[in-house]
């Protein structure tokens, strides 16, 4: 007998993650994060994506869609972090009108695929509601939403980009700025109302779409058939929650990964690491019925979460000082140079290197807890025994699974400490010498250049490594999934 919450197959779900998704755009920022409705509408979309295929593909088009979320949240960090203030007018114009495209393309099928497919159910199972015409017009009540939503959603990514235009009329070449037009004074405007034009036509949206939904779950014929089907597509394939939880836990995993890139304006660090210990704890508690070895990595995990917010304060404060502006024009390595010289700041500093190190071992003690859960899903959900090949191409299979886990989780340890080997040796770091003239001044020389490319460094050695975390956990789902469609 199913449950309540079972007969809405996942509309409560949606609707809670378009709620999201009706914020404006400010440039590249996204001040509540279309992420999370994203995530929200596939978990709606689950139970539908099991009894229709093109909901299934539709699915896969918002994962994507769940990627450039995570990407539109990072660039502000990219553009304030590592650019000047001289580029980033136009590097606001560049990414926007790039995340726009690229949310465009993938975001137009993934709705039209939606509406085919809910229109496909709604034929097979009697759906009067989703068919029915509005008006005497032609198309449905679920084409007319389809669009509806398509033209909101290309909208809001069109007024995102449009204020950012009028930097073309401000343009600035080192020290000279070449003014076209005093346009470029009033962005600040422009972008104001081009948030209030979209937060009115998101809030028209919203409520048709809710509407809509309503009169879909009063066609009580409709929903309890489509719940019937649903019931009886789960006797035949009893593993699809496991499999499904397995799916969304190592996606949270590799979404904390993400987290852990560190960015610092000004000194200040603009990523929490905290987050990555909340995606791990989701994903654990999530794991807690289908793998060994969770119970650790929970604990651990609500362990990090507040090590790492005191340690992220610590270490920005100890930066804003090193990167603090006295008139004098110094880096960050002159500064912690400069620091060396009062053994009471130096004390005081190392104190903060000590909490950073702690926080950064915690992290790595995460990765290793989890490698028995990554072993315990291997072992549970991957292998070859239901196609009838032999024990042996299991284990070699179980075997090349864990060997990767096991190089991944080495090389994440040592970008892990990374960042407190460059707290420890700032302060050691010696000023450049203006000629080298012996081995011993080309040692200073390669040091300090080392310093000031290590935050640089440690930024590509965080995207390997998150490179390699999606790429090995989605040869782990790939299998996992492969064992599932032949058990069907």
């Amino acid at each position: 007998m199913q449950n309540t919450s079972d007969r809405t197959l996942g509309m409560g779900s949606i609707l809670a993650g378009a709620c999201f998704l009706i914020d404006p755009f400010v440039s590249v920022l996204d001040v509540i994060p279309d992420v999370i409705g994203w995530l929200l509408i596939l978990r709606g979309l689950a139970r539908l994506a099991d009894l229709n295929g093109l909901i299934a593909e539709s699915a896969g088009h918002f994962r994507k869609l769940v990627l450039l979320s995570v990407l539109r949240l990072l660039t502000p960090v990219f553009i304030f972090a590592l650019s000047g203030a001289a580029e980033q007018g136009m590097e606001l114009l560049l990414f926007t009108f790039v995340l726009a495209v690229l949310d465009i393309i993938v975001l137009v099928p993934a709705v039209r695929k939606l509406g085919s497919g809910f229109s496909t159910l709604a034929s097979l199972y009697n759906g009067t509601a989703a068919l029915q015409t509005v008006r005497s017009r032609t198309i449905s009540r679920t084409d007319r939403m389809t669009r509806t939503t398509i033209a909101f959603l290309i909208f809001k990514e069109v007024m995102a980009g449009l204020p950012e235009w009028l930097v073309l009329f401000n343009v600035q070449s080192g020290e000279e700025t070449h003014r076209l037009s005093g346009l470029y004074d009033y962005i600040g405007v422009f972008r104001f109302f081009c948030i209030l034009i979209v937060l009115a036509a998101g809030i028209v949206w919203l409520v048709s779409l809710f509407r809509y939904a309503g009169a879909v779950r009063h066609d009580a014929d409709f929903m309890y058939t489509l719940t019937d089907a649903h019931a009886l597509y789960l006797m035949k394939n009893p593993d699809t929650y496991s499999f499904r939880t397995l799916r969304r836990s190592l996606l949270l995993f590799g979404v904390g990964t993400v987290f852990t890139v560190t960015f610092f304006a000004d000194g200040m660090s603009l990523i929490p690491d905290a987050l990555c210990g909340v995606c791990f704890l989701i994903a654990a508690v999530m794991l807690l019925r289908y793998a060994d070895g969770t119970a650790p990595l929970i604990g651990v995990s609500a362990l990090y979460i507040p090590i790492s917010v005191y340690a992220m304060i610590r270490q920005s404060k100890a930066l804003m000082v090193l990167a603090a502006d006295d008139g004098d024009e110094f880096t960050i390595v002159e500064n912690a140079a400069r620091l060396a010289r009062s053994p009471e700041a130096l004390a005081d500093y190392y104190r903060v290197c000590l909490i950073v190190l702690i926080s950064q071992v915690c992290f790595i003690v995460l990765l290793w807890l989890l490698r028995p859960v990554l072993y315990s899903l291997i072992d549970r959900y991957t292998g070859y025994s239901v196609t009838g090949a032999s024990h042996s191409d299991t284990d070699a299979l179980h075997a090349s699974l864990k060997k990767k886990a096991t190089w991944l989780l080495a090389g994440g340890t040592v970008v892990s400490l990374l960042p407190a080997a460059y707290m420890f040796c700032l302060p050691i770091a010696r000023n450049p010498v203006e000629k080298i003239t012996s081995f011993g001044d080309f040692i200073i020389f390669v040091s300090h250049a080392a310093m000031e490319s290590m935050t640089f460094i440690d930024l590509v050695a965080r995207v390997v490594f998150i490179v390699f975390f999606f790429k090995i956990t989605n040869e782990i789902r790939s299998e996992a999934e492969y064992r599932f469609l032949m058990s069907a």
